[in-house]
């Protein structure tokens, strides 16, 4: 059985078909940084509407219970094995308001 189209495909955007690819991509710019150029041109405008803030320490926060309540998942992989908090140190929103 294939997953209906998302919403974006159904408007003619070509995207991947699994929404795990969506988030990871989605939270891989605005946790990690990773592609983070690839928003240059909205970035300011996005940044203007939607300030950080504590964002990164409230993320941090919510990653920590997550893992409190559910240990041995993805989220306490990413936290503790593969070391969130450094990443994010070392993101380049961490220039960013």
């Amino acid at each position: 059985m294939t997953a209906p189209p998302l919403p974006m495909a159904i408007a003619g955007i070509a995207v991947p078909q699994d929404e795990s690819v969506l988030l990871d991509r989605a939270t891989g710019i605005d946790v990690r940084g990773e592609g983070y150029a690839l928003v240059d041109a909205v970035r300011p405008g996005v940044m203007a509407a939607f300030p950080r803030r504590a964002f990164d320490r409230r993320f941090l926060a919510a990653m920590a219970r997550e893992v409190a309540v559910r240990p041995g998942r993805r989220s306490e992989r990413l936290l503790v094995t593969k070391g969130l908090a450094a990443w994010m140190e070392r993101s380049p929103w961490r220039s960013e308001p």
